[in-house]
């Protein structure tokens, strides 16, 4: 399994399993909740060194909230993601996670002038794991 794969897998595994975390998805079914989060965009640079493999990667997280109308459940939503992941150690296969630290949320009002949508981005270096 590639980094990536691994990176998004262990986040999903983490997330999906975080008390009171609501539903997670990394693609959004029909009849989903009013509330969920969607594990987003990424990037990946790779961060190799002599004697190691690896990659410092940018990790986006979406919420959404179409039935609530002030803010307080996306902010909490947050405050979940950020308890579940921040620094965080967690297990990716075949990899070694160096770190895993917040770097920015917001919250905004959809265009729709109905939807909460929150984002939050984490960055991950992790290393191809030397152990047999």
């Amino acid at each position: 399994m590639k980094f990536e794969e691994a990176l998004q897998s262990a986040i999903y595994e983490r997330l999906s399993t975080y008390p009171g975390m609501p539903p997670v998805y990394d693609d959004v079914p029909q009849g989903a909740p009013s509330l969920y989060v969607v594990i987003g965009e990424d990037t990946h640079v790779p961060w190799d060194t002599d004697d190691s493999v690896g990659s410092e990667s940018t990790i986006t997280i979406h919420q959404w909230d179409k039935a609530y109308r002030g803010k307080a459940r996306i902010k909490q939503t947050q405050g979940f993601i950020y308890e579940a992941l921040n620094r965080h150690e967690l297990s990716v296969p075949g990899y070694n996670l160096v770190t895993l630290e917040f770097e920015y949320s917001e919250s905004v009002l959809d265009p729709d002038g109905v939807t909460r949508h929150g984002v939050v981005r984490y960055r991950a270096l992790v290393e191809e794991s030397t152990a047999s």
